[in-house]
């Protein structure tokens, strides 16, 4: 409490709050056991930001440690620990590798919207920080159906990302769906995800960069298609499964089986798995084990 409350003051330096953090004493068993430690930290908040903090960075792979600094950034708003929790993640943020995986899982979205949208100048420096990494921008250029790389005009796509992430955060959108559809927005004023006033003013501008794309109206729709999933395996979907199963029913594992591994495909057929998760099931969770 003391080291936060003297990061604040600014009597010692972010990486002198990280130093200490670190310092914190943790079994492996604590480590290795999250939930429960967590849980005995209940009634201490600075001692659970310093676990949450050391949990973050021992994770090996990038995927893991996305998901665990979102918790961390959970945790902190919820206990007005933002300011700290900011600086120590845009630390983080910058030590892990951007790939096309993560950013399709929704991991560097999820970590930008929990971050960024409380605090616009957060916001700014959050989204500037991951999108000046190259193969971040690459990918996001191919993600929005832009083909071309130039210098000149890479802040219209910065910008053009970070509007997007932020309707998509503050509408509550689904992130798979907004991003599968955005081709109808190269030639439509809005589509199913993008359709209230601050969306379709986005498309203005999205639909102005298009214009000096120098691809063809169908290539930019097939490198969207080629670049966002139409399917995911979504929680309440295999929890389906696992009960149909359990019952003997194999069909639907089977079903399922066969849209999540042509993820990329139309499958008009199946529909059905490509719409967002039921209100019911936005707290689901299935354990690996399932």
């Amino acid at each position: 409490k003391a080291a936060n409350e003297s990061f604040l003051e600014k009597s010692i330096t972010i990486d002198s709050l990280s130093a200490l953090y670190m310092a914190a004493d943790f079994s492996s068993g604590q480590l290795n056991n999250p939930e429960e430690t967590l849980q005995d930290f209940e009634n201490n908040k600075e001692l659970s930001m310093a676990f949450l903090f050391q949990l973050v960075n021992i994770q090996i792979f990038p995927e893991d440690r996305l998901n665990i600094l979102i918790q961390f950034w959970d945790f902190a708003k919820k206990n007005n620990l933002e300011e700290i929790a900011y600086k120590l993640s845009i630390n983080m943020l910058s030590s892990i590798e951007v790939s096309s995986e993560n950013i399709k899982s929704g991991s560097f979205h999820d970590i930008l919207g929990s971050m960024a949208f409380d605090n616009v100048s957060y916001q700014k420096e959050a989204n500037i920080s991951v999108l000046e990494n190259t193969s971040f921008s690459l990918d996001m250029h191919e993600t929005l159906g832009i083909c071309s790389t130039n210098p000149e005009t890479s802040s219209t796509i910065a910008q053009l990302i970070q509007g997007l992430l932020y309707i998509m955060e503050s509408e509550k959108l689904d992130y798979t769906n907004t991003f599968r559809n955005i081709s109808q927005a190269i030639t439509n004023e809005e589509t199913p995800e993008l359709n209230t006033h601050i969306a379709k003013s986005w498309i203005k501008s999205y639909q102005a960069r298009h214009k000096i794309e120098p691809s063809s109206i169908d290539e930019k729709v097939s490198l969207i298609n080629e670049n966002n999933p139409k399917f995911i395996l979504r929680n309440y979907m295999a929890q389906e499964a696992i009960e149909a199963a359990e019952n003997l029913n194999l069909s639907m594992l089977e079903t399922l089986i066969q849209v999540i591994t042509h993820p990329y495909d139309e499958l008009e057929q199946f529909e059905y798995f490509a719409s967002r998760s039921p209100d019911w099931a936005k707290d689901l969770e299935i354990s690996c084990s399932s």
